[in-house]
């Protein structure tokens, strides 16, 4: 994995735009300027990197005076560093490399004990904790489902599968959906412990399943790419963070970014704009720095049969395409690997379990979403002071009490 580099003035204001491809703009607030962007030194300027990992496009932005020929080297180095870590992310946890300990874990026979490094260990922690914290609606267990609508990713292209659609826009046997949705349940028997001589470990639970007219025996495969973009977004916050950078971002495409502080802004924040899921530009705006954000979405990765829409999110409940009006979820906090998981769950939650969960798990963070009803689109949220609606077809469902609840409006219920 290579990556080009950009090197670009922060006095320039088109300079500090930046697209991101999960649906956001960002740009620095205020004038442009902050002390004319002059140090004792030189010149505050941006670099910025370019790179590919986990089949997605990665930009990484480093602000500082880089008037010492040393700072560049020193910026260069820790564009390496992360292309190295996101490389080494790629071969733990990725679905669709054939040699990734996830992939093992996918293959192995049911009941077996799966040797995994450190990072397979750490990204399936996380995913257990909040699979059980969200009580499954986040699920990576429902690979097979995922399959079945065109959506997981599969070691190989040219592998064929019984339950292949006959068409990219067909849906799949009903008998394939409710076996499928059965073996998912099985993610909550998943093991992972670290052996007396310190190798990490994962036991694949024994549960099957089989599908009539069809020889196979199908167990538990499981898929944490997104929450393994989050918890790569993570590391990458620390290393930041390790490296005294307090100017910058870090955009994993659809999913996961960290953004640090705006130099070129004179509160430090980033302006932030939220891309319209059911049509062109913008319906949200909002400031953000020193934070982490992942935004799910049904708008990327879908296709439609009869008028419906079916996406990517699956509903752990169904083993469908979520079907719950709720089209769009982004949750800014502390943690990129759980706001990407949380995200997922909500969408698949539906409105009023999406509500409470809210309101008991997330007061610390800024969570918003999106619930399309009768061809209205309501924008729910748990800070309406924080987040500004600047398209008119969208509208606020919901107050916030005195105690930080989401209390819905009598005409989204």
């Amino acid at each position: 994995m290579n990556f080009l580099k950009h090197k670009r003035l922060l006095a320039l204001p088109v300079a500090a735009c930046i697209a991101l491809c999960c649906g956001l703009v960002t740009a620095c607030s205020g004038d442009g300027s902050k002390n004319g962007n002059l140090t004792s030194m030189g010149y505050y300027t941006s670099m910025g990197y370019y790179m590919y990992a986990m089949d997605t496009n990665v930009t990484l932005c480093v602000t500082t005076d880089f008037s010492d020929p040393e700072c560049e080297e020193e910026a260069d180095n820790f564009a390496y560093a992360v292309k190295d870590v996101l490389s080494d992310i790629e071969r733990s946890i990725s679905a669709s490399v054939e040699s990734s300990y996830v992939n093992a874990f996918n293959e192995a026979e049911p009941g077996a004990t799966v040797e995994i490094d450190e990072i397979c260990y750490d990204v399936l922690k996380i995913a257990i904790e909040t699979y059980n914290e969200t009580g499954g609606y986040y699920n990576p267990g429902v690979y097979y489902s995922a399959d079945l609508y065109g959506f997981a990713p599969r070691v190989s292209s040219s592998v064929k599968m019984p339950y292949d659609r006959s068409s990219a826009y067909s849906l799949p046997a009903e008998k394939y959906v409710t076996a499928f949705q059965e073996l998912s349940k099985a993610f909550s028997d998943v093991e992972i412990g670290v052996s007396d001589d310190g190798t990490y470990y994962a036991v694949k639970p024994e549960k099957t399943v089989t599908v009539e007219g069809d020889s196979n025996v199908y167990s538990l495969k499981i898929d944490l790419g997104g929450i393994g973009k989050g918890y790569a977004t993570d590391v990458v916050d620390k290393m930041f963070e390790d490296m005294g950078y307090e100017y910058g971002y870090f955009f994993f495409g659809s999913s996961s970014i960290v953004v640090q502080k705006c130099y070129a802004s004179k509160n430090d924040a980033w302006d932030l704009s939220y891309e319209d899921p059911r049509g062109t530009g913008y319906y949200l705006e909002s400031d953000i720095m020193d934070a982490t954000l992942s935004t799910s979405g049904d708008n990327k990765q879908y296709f439609e049969v009869g008028g419906k829409r079916y996406c990517h999110i699956m509903d752990p409940t169904t083993g469908s395409s979520i079907q719950t009006g709720i089209i769009s979820c982004t949750v800014i906090g502390d943690s990129a690997a759980a706001a990407d998981a949380y995200t997922t769950g909500l969408m698949a939650m539906g409105l009023e379990k999406a509500v409470d969960f809210i309101n008991e798990n997330l007061k610390g963070d800024k969570v918003v979403f999106v619930y399309e009803k009768d061809s209205q689109y309501y924008v729910i949220c748990n800070d309406r002071d924080y987040f500004k609606i600047v398209d008119s077809k969208y509208s606020f469902g919901n107050i916030v009490d005195g105690d930080g609840n989401i209390v819905l409006m009598d005409n989204v219920n």
